[in-house]
């Protein structure tokens, strides 16, 4: 007796722990290929590669929150919604810089190109597929910007 109560009560921490996980991985429900952490490889200012750009910047995506981040840097987080072909991001939760010094907080890193101190960006999203994705977003001085990304790692 002692023997099925351990294996029923192992049982129920394994389907309960089981069920925490899918929930927390897939919070909000099903995003698809937007799971995950994905990597910013190339920037692209009118088709020419942003000479700048150093491919440090890292985006995350789960239920209807995102986080960016410049890798061994500050991050930010915010909500994130698409419709269409346009993923809209709002840097509306701030961590790291914002927190530590306001003064010096860009809503988005700048290597990004958007306007400065915007928290909401809307992004043509040109393709998506479970290993890759592409935004355009036409800029304050009227660039057209590539953004080529990966899933991470």
């Amino acid at each position: 007796m002692k023997i099925i109560y351990k294996l029923l009560l192992f049982s129920a921490i394994a389907l309960a722990a089981s069920f925490g996980f899918t929930r927390c991985t897939q919070a909000d429900g099903y995003i698809g290929p937007w799971f995950g952490t994905w990597h910013i490889e190339q920037i692209l200012i009118d088709g020419k590669e942003d000479p700048d750009y150093e491919a440090n910047i890292v985006i995350s995506f789960q239920g209807k929150i995102f986080k960016c981040g410049i890798l061994e840097s500050a991050e930010i987080y915010g909500s994130w919604e698409y419709a269409g072909e346009v993923l809209t991001l709002d840097a509306g939760y701030k961590t790291g810089t914002a927190v530590d010094f306001p003064h010096l907080f860009n809503p988005f890193p700048m290597a990004l190109h958007f306007p400065a101190n915007v928290e909401q960006i809307e992004i043509t999203v040109v393709s998506i597929n479970n290993r890759t994705m592409e935004w355009q977003y036409i800029d304050q001085n009227g660039d057209l910007l590539t953004y080529k990304l990966r899933k991470y790692p």
